[in-house]
């Protein structure tokens, strides 16, 4: 499974008030004042937690691995992926979260069992369960190998979260400019003006574009995105429910 880094929520705090103390009547007086926006709009939990026993057992990838979901709490699951022998070759954590999008906060599976088509699989199955619970987007933070097949598999780069986002558009226009070197003037000056649109945050080049990159016959999309750590979403609004992760995950 292509991996993806490890997310910690940051808590919310009310601001202060100097460090002094506030009496009983000073703080109703600011809480009368206080308007709260009301609640999103988030599917039931009961939708969610009947998720993991649609997918439970069933046989995924090339070598058949199953999902194993050992903790439900609330709206985050953590489960672990097992082989046919039932030893653990992977885990995962998952947010689903207010705002009708499932943050995959950690996926990992080891490296012996990756390239069995058993992301792909499972993100199908999983993908179509969350449309009919009805959640609308799927983030991540992709990384190493993943970085290419989170692109491939049409997830997008997510500009709002803009200080990782503009660390990933400096790396790829680096990586990119980098592959430029050596080559004929012509592939050399498009793969620069191509780093340079890539670079900005309103670049129309999307990643799943850079992934299928091709010069010269040459395919550049693994070199050019593996290792570069970056924001993904994917609105499942838009995607095809056919479409999946591809079996090289």
């Amino acid at each position: 499974m292509p991996p993806t880094a490890p997310t910690r929520r940051k808590d919310r705090a009310l601001p202060g008030n100097g460090g002094q103390f506030a009496s009983a009547e000073s703080l109703r007086t600011q809480l009368a004042e206080i308007t709260l926006a009301p609640p999103a709009a988030m599917p039931p939990l009961e939708a969610v937690q009947v998720i993991p026993a649609a997918i439970a057992g069933t046989p995924f990838g090339s070598r058949g691995f199953t999902v194993e979901v050992d903790v439900v709490f609330g709206a985050e699951w953590t489960g672990i992926v097992r082989d046919r022998d039932g030893r653990s070759v992977g885990d995962f954590t998952y947010e689903f979260e207010e705002d009708g999008n499932v943050h995959h906060a950690n996926i990992y599976l080891a490296r012996h069992a990756q390239q069995t088509g058993f992301a792909g699989e499972m993100h199908e199955a999983l993908f179509d369960q969350y449309r009919m619970a009805g959640y609308t987007s799927v983030s991540l933070v992709a990384v190493e190998h993943g970085s290419y097949v989170w692109a491939r598999a049409g997830f997008e780069l997510n500009d709002d979260m803009p200080t990782m986002a503009g660390a990933a558009r400096r790396g790829i226009a680096a990586r990119i400019r980098e592959i430029g070197e050596g080559r004929n003037d012509r592939a050399r000056a498009l793969l620069h003006h191509l780093a340079e649109d890539v670079s900005q945050s309103g670049s129309s080049t999307t990643v799943q574009e850079l992934a299928a990159l091709t010069v010269d016959g040459e395919h550049l999309g693994k070199r050019i995105l593996t290792d570069i750590e970056w924001p993904g979403r994917l609105d499942l609004r838009t995607c095809a429910p056919a479409g999946r992760t591809p079996t090289a995950a």
